[in-house]
């Protein structure tokens, strides 16, 4: 014997109690009554209110629990492309984790948003690679020390990733870089890498024909 379901009678949903109906095209076309309840503003339904809701809420918490572990999933994999990425490119995997330069933090960027690099991206990361490598080589030879003062610097950076003072761009080396503990000095409208602070020292190249004279003054001054 089939059981009984006692219907319970509620506004109508689809013209929400008016009675009346609007199919919405290319123009607003008025039926004269809503097709569901027939006009009257009340129709039957198999559940109360209270359990359509309840039905509805579960409805929309499956779906987004669905929507959520796919950006899950999807963030999944882009994390594992990007581990394999730099597997496979051990060269751009070090030069991004160590050095200083805002363009291997904005291509590292990329990849950890894509999951890889596109072969240009990868031919610019090793020209900035090979640019950064002779630009260390021309100033190890020599050196110049000066004292300095950059304790609101490494004050600053115990707060954030980067300091923006006057004209110039700060950064703390990465602990697994060749300099852990060190602050790097970039010139920020160029991006141009001007010399490092070691244990309250700056060490700055001799070697300064890329860089205006004046520019390293203001460096030093900022420091001194």
């Amino acid at each position: 014997m089939t059981e009984q379901v006692t219907p319970y009678l509620d506004t109508c949903t689809t013209c929400k109690g008016t009675g009346k109906f609007q199919a919405f095209g290319r123009q607003t076309v008025k039926l004269p009554h809503c097709k569901d309840c027939n006009g009257t503003g009340q129709r039957y339904y198999k559940q109360s209110r209270e359990q359509r809701a309840k039905r509805s809420a579960a409805i929309k918490e499956r779906e987004e629990a669905g929507k959520r572990a796919e950006v899950e999933w999807m963030e999944a994999q882009k994390q594992s492309a990007f581990r394999t990425f730099e597997a496979a490119h051990p060269d751009i995997a070090q030069w991004w984790t160590s050095s200083p330069l805002k363009s291997a933090a904005t291509l590292r960027g990329e990849a950890t948003a894509h999951g890889n690099l596109t072969e240009a991206q990868v031919q610019m990361a090793r020209r900035c690679i090979e640019n950064e490598a002779a630009m260390i080589l021309k100033a190890e030879g020599s050196h110049r020390r000066i004292d300095v003062d950059a304790w609101h610097i490494a004050d600053r950076l115990q707060r954030e990733p980067v300091a923006q003072v006057g004209s110039f761009t700060f950064r703390s080396a990465d602990d697994t870089s060749q300099n852990p503990g060190a602050i790097y000095a970039i010139h920020t409208e160029t991006d141009q890498y001007l010399g490092k602070i070691v244990l309250e020292r700056i060490f700055l190249p001799l070697v300064v024909s890329d860089y205006p004279n004046e520019l390293l003054a203001e460096l030093v001054d900022l420091l001194t």
